[in-house]
């Protein structure tokens, strides 16, 4: 009821609400669409996917960060800042 008074769009809504309900997806692609408008980075957009449970993504920003950035050390923080589980495996590095 407190969300549902609030001044705000749909999809920002279902957003406060599935930040504490991972499970509530009636309002996912609205929820992405509203995400994929803004007018921000793409590593502002993935915390955000990330931050709302949205593990679908995973590949894609895994991906952005492998490609956009050359230092290890940097993309091993990038991602677990991200929630991932990184490690090194016999000298090459994984993430779950």
């Amino acid at each position: 009821s407190f969300v549902n008074s609030l001044n705000l769009t749909i999809p920002q809504k279902a957003s406060l609400i599935k930040m504490s309900y991972s499970s509530y997806d009636s309002y996912d692609k609205q929820i992405m669409n509203e995400v994929n408008s803004l007018n921000i980075s793409f590593m502002d957009k993935a915390k955000m996917v990330k931050t709302l449970g949205f593990d679908e993504y995973d590949k894609s920003i895994i991906n952005y960060v492998d490609k956009n950035y050359s230092n290890i050390n940097e993309k091993t923080n990038i991602l677990k800042k991200l929630g991932f589980t990184v490690y090194t495996y016999r000298g090459r590095t994984y993430v779950k």
